[in-house]
């Protein structure tokens, strides 16, 4: 499970990269979607959400989902899973996205 895809993009300059903050975050389990893909287009830094990641309470459980999860980050993981697609109702049966269902 390499991250794979296309090329990430070059950050624009003039953007500020936003910080980590697990303890910020009320409760104990954080579900994160998509973060992967953030990091992977250069919108946050990997080492500083490994960082992040190693350094949170014990307490604390993450859940990660997306595309393009770095290795680093699979290597730190206690479990770590790889969905395909078997079969989807949109192209066979042009079935638009239902609310409560799909987003």
């Amino acid at each position: 499970m390499r991250a794979s895809g296309p090329p990430a993009k070059t950050p624009l300059p003039t953007r500020q990269k936003p910080q980590v903050c697990w303890w910020c975050l009320p409760g104990t389990a954080k579900a994160i979607d998509d973060l992967s893909w953030v990091v992977h287009h250069g919108y946050l830094d990997m080492d500083l959400v490994a960082r992040a990641l190693r350094a949170r309470r014990r307490d604390v459980h993450v859940v990660l989902a997306g595309r393009y999860m770095p290795m680093e980050w699979l290597d730190m993981a206690d479990m770590a899973t790889e969905m395909r697609q078997v079969t989807h109702p949109y192209p066979k049966k042009a079935i638009a996205p239902q609310a409560g269902v799909d987003f």
